[in-house]
């Protein structure tokens, strides 16, 4: 995939040095990808890509934070086979 794919290629074309900003990596990426220029068009990768980016520009790492679910709502249990009565998620 070009997405998920694209995204690691970019932010290690930041991390090497290769390309300068987010934008100009993942032009390269979607250039060197296809004829077409099809690359990263994910929202949320986008993101990450320029998450990635102002934490390198900056040189400081976010500081970790503890998070804790409160609740997890599974709307559907998926079915397998008929015979079986689908699956136990482990939480």
């Amino acid at each position: 995939g070009k997405g998920r794919t694209g995204t690691v290629v970019a932010c290690h074309l930041i991390y090497e040095g290769v390309c300068i900003s987010p934008m100009a990596a993942l032009e390269h990426f979607a250039r060197e990808r296809s004829r077409k220029s099809k690359g990263v068009t994910g929202a949320s990768q986008l993101r990450y890509v320029s998450y990635f980016g102002s934490i390198l520009n900056a040189k400081k790492v976010p500081k970790p934070r503890r998070l804790r679910f409160l609740k997890v709502v599974l709307s559907t249990v998926p079915r397998f086979k008929a015979s079986m009565e689908g699956c136990r998620p482990l939480l």
